[in-house]
């Protein structure tokens, strides 16, 4: 009977340390930054790694779209397997820390922004998935099509813009109507060949795809043909599906997780923290009477310990306490001159450890 009594008298000790325990978590705070638009894909940031060594083109025709609900790591998987054969070693393992630092996401938010404008100036659907305009019509290609049903969509789009090259040609006056122009690309197209931004009266096509997706394939392969011919200047601006329907501005919402900005998160240790009630007037009375204690009658204070204009003062003093008052003039012209003083002016005493100054630099 005692050892039941004994484990009766232990239960609500055993039940209060364990209450005590759950409220000694650690009391750790983590803060991370997003930004004000959705995740942007990994391939689109891709391209613009590729964009900017100068292999936009082959990226996008090297680089197969993965299914609907991939991982990220299997896109980085398939982006590694594009880039295998166009980037160094070197420049891969680059490419992973750009895309694991989200580095070129601004830039796949403003083709998004670019794609929801045009798209609402041609009056597109929101759920359109690939469409190109050429000399001011927009021509939206079925987004389940094979590629017989898109091919002939693509050659409708091109015989228009050769019929309305003289429309293309025509740049608008009112400015607002300027900022997206319809003859010339932007400066931050990737212009497919080597046809320069302004050559010649060839109409301008632009195709919002998603990237390395079928349809993008059947459309690219009959731009890309129609562009080598010198019959129109290709563009592709990649076309992000996921978030077609938000208008330019809007804050991700919904389903659609922000992206997150790296080097950005912040962790707060909350400390408990004791306050003792201290008479400030006091600590400052305390501090002038030492400074009275320390300062001579003729100025000279706890700095004269160390060299000043190649002098320690206090020393002399030490030394010679009936030259106080001509110690004292010295040191206030020494400090009148230091301050009116060319500063490319250099005294043989600032070279005292000038080498070692140097080479801590």
């Amino acid at each position: 009977a005692m050892p039941q009594v004994g484990w009766c008298a232990m239960l609500p000790l055993l039940l209060l340390s364990a209450a005590c325990a759950a409220e000694l978590k650690p009391k750790n705070i983590e803060i991370s930054l997003s930004a004000r638009w959705a995740a942007t894909p990994l391939e689109l940031e891709a391209a613009e790694f590729m964009a900017d060594e100068g292999l936009f083109w082959r990226f996008a025709e090297a680089y197969r779209a993965l299914p609907a609900g991939a991982t990220d790591q299997h896109t980085l998987r398939a982006i590694e397997h594009a880039g295998e054969s166009l980037l160094s070693p070197l420049r891969l393992r680059l490419l992973r820390v750009l895309l694991s630092a989200h580095v070129f996401s601004p830039r796949v938010e403003m083709w998004r922004q670019i794609g929801v404008t045009e798209a609402a100036q041609f009056a597109v659907p929101h759920d359109t998935a690939t469409w190109l305009h050429a000399c001011g019509r927009a021509h939206v290609l079925p987004a389940d099509g094979s590629a017989a049903d898109v091919a002939p969509l693509v050659n409708v789009a091109l015989a228009d813009a050769r019929t309305r090259v003289g429309a293309c040609a025509a740049v608008p006056e009112i400015h607002a109507e300027r900022v997206l122009s319809l003859a010339d690309p932007l400066s931050v197209d990737q212009l497919y060949g080597p046809a320069s931004r302004g050559s010649g009266n060839a109409p301008l096509v632009v195709l919002y795809a998603p990237l390395g997706s079928e349809q993008y394939r059947v459309a690219h392969a009959a731009l890309s043909s129609a562009a080598a011919a010198g019959q129109i200047r290709y563009v592709l601006r990649p076309l992000i599906a996921s978030t077609a329907s938000h208008s330019v501005g809007d804050v991700a919402e919904g389903d659609e997780p922000r992206q997150t900005l790296q080097g950005y998160g912040v962790l707060l240790a909350i400390k408990n923290m004791e306050y003792k009630a201290m008479d400030d007037q006091e600590i400052a009375n305390l501090g002038s009477m030492g400074d009275r204690d320390d300062m001579d009658p003729n100025g000279f204070g706890a700095e004269d310990d160390e060299e000043r204009h190649g002098f320690f003062f206090r020393s002399l003093l030490q030394r010679r306490p009936d030259l106080e008052a001509s110690l004292a003039s010295l040191r206030d012209e020494l400090d009148t001159a230091a301050l009116s003083q060319d500063a490319s002016e250099l005294k043989v005493w600032a070279l005292q450890d000038l080498g070692l100054q140097a080479s801590s630099r």
